[in-house]
């Protein structure tokens, strides 16, 4: 299994694909005209079809590699995932490393820009402290905690529904969440983790989990436009 590293973005492209073409071909074959860009020939763990496997060749290690004497370049594994209903697009790697830099070359060559979309991890986790049911619980909360000076800054909690733990109910009122973790309750595995600042981090196998949760934050309206 494999965690993967990435950003949710949104393209001005969006809306211009209605007709025979759609947001997603238009991303994706703006995207295949960059040289940096290859279809994977790879294996795939991911089950949606949905997801794209792409390779990105950067003339610059970006993992720490040995860049030796002679000119090289370097192949990391690239997913994508565009989503044609929300204008959406989700773009990761295993390391931040090599989605910023992929990233990056987009923006360089693509106008307008991707810009981050990011998700509302302060309404999503005071939804889902709430008592009433949901349909997701919360396995991680990171977040800075108020009015303790240098003593305690941040607090991270780990579980399996930590809207269980009633402290945190009482006192969650003054904390600032900066990322959360989230499982559907039907399962016990944890389908991705959201920053504050547009991050997320999932494994592969999850990826069916990790995208009902975000239909889940759209059809709320858990986004900062």
């Amino acid at each position: 299994m494999t965690t993967l590293f990435g950003y949710i973005f949104t393209w001005d492209g969006f809306g211009k694909g209605e007709g025979t073409d759609k947001y997603s071909d238009l991303f994706s074959e703006a995207l295949m005209k960059m040289s940096q860009f290859k279809t994977s020939r790879g294996k795939s763990r991911m089950t949606s079809k949905r997801w794209q496997a792409l390779t990105y060749e950067s003339r610059q290690p970006l993992l720490g590699e040995d860049p030796g004497f002679v000119e090289s370049v370097w192949t990391y594994p690239i997913r994508l995932r565009v989503n044609d209903t929300t204008g959406t697009i989700v773009i990761a790697a295993p390391r931040y490393a090599i989605t910023d830099a992929a990233v990056q070359t987009i923006n360089s060559r693509l106008a307008p820009n991707v810009r981050r979309k990011l998700v509302n991890v302060g309404e999503v986790s005071d939804h889902l402290l709430q008592p009433a049911p949901q349909q997701f619980a919360i396995t991680y909360y990171m977040a800075d905690v108020p009015g303790y000076g240098s003593a305690l800054n941040t607090i991270s909690l780990h579980g399996d529904d930590i809207a269980a733990a009633d402290f945190l109910v009482k006192e969650r009122a003054s904390f600032t969440a900066r990322q959360i973790g989230v499982r559907p309750l039907s399962q016990r595995a944890e389908c991705g983790r959201f920053g504050n600042t547009g991050s997320i981090q999932f494994r592969d196998e999850y990826i069916e989990m990790l995208e009902q949760f975000l239909a889940y934050t759209y059809s709320n309206g858990f986004y900062i436009d």
